[in-house]
């Protein structure tokens, strides 16, 4: 039974090995960096004023030189200090070396994230020395050493998730070309999969808003991303998000290193079982891009499956040899593969497309509500027929009042009841405007958008009951 402390440790001469001979990662990291980030700052520093937005933006992560790096060279780092996985003998050699798998996993994990970590370290320290109050219009100093310290935190976040999946990439691929394409994928899959998921939502549920929560979750659930999003900050629960991605996945790269078997090197994937996913991902991202493509010819729905069914034999078929590297895969595997990825895609169009989850009818009770608002009433809402109310603009607005919550879930409840006639489409356009409700509850958030006809607004008595408490 191996000890606690071999799961931690790692051979001190394989880590200054992968840094004496992969330092140049660091070193055109670090002009990078340099460059587009301090030198501006050292030309500038007697009138920093002048580059005040620019340094902003470089510390909240919005420089497009540092989000380059900060994405390519923790791949590049997986690809260096793990290429030794996808050559025969390299993988014989490092395996007749006297140190455990554990320890050759850790040694190369740990000097590939040191050097991709010390670039951005050091530019960090640079920025400290430089640190001198500089203020935006706000008043706030752009250059403060906590903004930098910052800079440091959530660029490290960043780095370190984006290289922990370049190295679970690595481990389950046999070849240096799939590690990077696998870099590639993993690292944008999530948000990719629930930007699509999103999008099916928009498409074929009634109400769907995807302008707020799920837009910004989407973003969230990567740092690089995430980063863009808050505009340089994250949360608390962020930062613990983020951590235990990377300490998940790490977790789970180490076991499929330990267990990989070596004879595997040069094939796709050295774990047979991920075969599946990998089609499946092919496939719907086929459907889901090809139907989008065939809608847009004529806006039928017709056009849509049409495209979809194309765009998912094609994609699939293409996963399918590129998992396989191989063009001979028409066989009775494949066809049962094929036949549960579609079994799988239709499920999901067919959750969407009938609402089996319920979602159009939903309708949160009085009681679970701790406030709530509605968006875009400061728009002419007709009144009595002839009287026309120019609302106070109550946009964003957050009600508390318990008899404020019950006229507005009632009017929400008004409108889920004549769903069908508000799904009808309509050439008059003009005699409509889009309202939206936003809940905020205990548990979860939830958002709705209608497109609504002045006159059934009009005659609703919840809205005049709101309409009257908001006065």
């Amino acid at each position: 039974m191996k000890s606690k402390a071999s799961y931690f440790s790692f051979s001190a001469p394989i880590l200054k090995e992968n840094l004496r001979r992969f330092w140049p990662i660091s070193v055109i990291s670090f002009i990078i960096y340099f460059l587009s980030g301090p030198f501006a700052v050292l030309t500038s520093y007697g009138h920093l004023n002048s580059v005040r937005i620019y340094l902003n933006n470089s510390l909240n992560n919005l420089n497009v030189f540092f989000l380059a790096v900060h994405f390519l060279a923790p791949i590049a780092a997986s690809l260096a200090v793990y290429k030794y996985l996808h050559s025969p003998g390299s993988v014989a050699v490092m395996n007749s070396l006297p140190a455990s798998r554990c320890k050759l996993f850790n040694s190369n994990y740990i000097s590939g994230l040191l050097l991709s970590e010390l670039p951005m370290l050091a530019i960090g320290f640079v920025y400290l020395l430089l640190a001198t109050p500089v203020y935006n219009s706000a008043g706030i100093d752009v250059f403060a050493r906590i903004e930098i310290l910052n800079w440091v935190m959530t660029s490290f976040l960043i780095i370190a998730t984006i290289y922990t999946i370049s190295v679970f990439a690595g481990a389950i691929t046999g070849n240096t070309l799939y590690h990077f394409l696998g870099s590639l994928l993993f690292n944008g899959l999530v948000p990719v999969l629930y930007l699509f998921l999103i999008a099916y939502a928009q498409f074929y549920l009634w109400g769907f808003d995807s302008s707020g929560l799920h837009m910004t979750l989407c973003a969230k659930f990567h740092p690089f991303t995430g980063v863009i999003m808050t505009e340089g900050d994250f949360t608390l629960l962020q930062v613990a998000f983020y951590l235990f991605v990377i300490a998940a996945v790490l977790v789970l790269s180490a076991v499929l290193y330990n267990r990989r078997k070596m004879e595997k090197v040069g094939d796709a994937l050295t774990w047979r079982s991920l075969e599946p996913f990998i089609n499946w991902i092919f496939a719907f991202l086929g459907m889901t891009l090809m139907g989008a493509y065939f809608y847009t010819i004529d806006n039928e729905l017709p056009m849509l499956y049409v495209g979809g069914v194309i765009g998912f034999l094609i994609l699939f078929f293409i996963g399918r040899m590129l998992v396989k590297k191989s063009f001979r895969i028409f066989n009775k595997r494949t066809m049962r593969s094929l036949l549960a990825c579609l079994l799988i895609c239709a499920l999901l169009v067919c959750g969407f497309a009938f609402d089996l989850t319920g979602y159009e009818n939903r309708v949160p009770k009085e009681a679970s509500v701790e406030s709530m608002s509605v968006n875009r009433l400061s728009l002419p809402i007709p009144w009595d027929n002839n009287y026309l109310f120019y609302g106070q603009g109550v946009s964003n607005i957050r009600f508390t009042d318990p008899e404020v919550i019950k006229a507005l879930t009632g009017l929400h409840q008004e409108l889920v009841d004549h769903k069908q006639l508000l799904e009808q489409e309509t050439d008059e356009w003009y005699r409509y405007f889009n309202l939206s409700f936003s809940y905020e509850r205990s548990f979860l958030d939830m958002d709705r958008t209608y497109s609504i006809p002045y006159d059934l607004l009009s005659r609703s008595e919840n809205f005049k009951a709101f309409f009257n408490l908001k006065k």
